[in-house]
This record gives structure tokens, sequence and C-alpha cells, in this order.
């Protein structure tokens, strides 16, 4: 049961994160006004910004203590997929990392970085 809380809460947790990039990708500049909620300009994320960006969303502040997770970045440059950089999302903050074990790993292409 303990199990299946943490695999249901890591889904919901994984498309949260890619409506966060998918909405900040196709989001325009300016603040729009719909039903009287204010939505701030989007966001460029890249490589310099992205620790800093992602300790601010609320949703990796929500983040049980004990629960990491690893957000790597690859291309297919060559070819083949070549990790480029990984950082370790946790309630305490984000910071780049080299681990690759965690209670959920998500990767994505660098192709959606600005």
């Amino acid at each position: 049961m303990r199990k299946s809380l943490w695999v249901l809460t890591g889904i919901i947790l994984a498309l949260l994160i890619a409506w966060f990039f998918i909405s900040a990708y196709t989001s325009s500049s300016s603040p729009k006004i719909v039903s009287n909620v204010v939505h701030s300009p989007a966001i460029h994320l890249n490589y310099s910004n992205m620790a800093e960006q992602l300790s601010k969303n609320s949703m990796v502040k929500a983040l049980p203590t004990s629960s990491f997770i690893i957000l790597r970045f690859y291309n297919f440059n060559s070819g083949q997929r070549v990790f480029e950089k990984s950082y370790l999302l946790s309630n305490s903050g984000v910071e780049e990392t080299e681990l690759q074990n965690a209670d959920i790993t998500i990767l994505i292409s660098s192709k959606y970085l600005g």
C-alpha cells in the first residue's frame, strides 16, 4: 500500500513537472488575466538559472523531507543518448548533482531548454 502511494505521488509529480516545462515553454512573456487570475510571465529555463528557478517552485518546496527527485537532461546530437546535466530536487532546494539513484528520475531532452 505504501509503495503504491509513492508510485502514485511520483506519477503526479512527474506530470506536474512536465506541465511546468510545457507551460513555461509555450507561454508568452506578458501577464494574462483570465477569470481574475493573473499569470506571471514565462521563465525561460536554462542551465545557468535552473537551480535558482526550480528552488522557488512551490511543488518542489512541498516535497516530503525524505524524498529526492533527479531531473536529468540529455541530447541525441551524436546519434545516441548523451546525458548533459542532472539536478537533485528536494524540499531543501535544487542542486546540480552526479547522483543517479533517487525516488524518481525524470529524463527530459535538453532541446526544450532555452
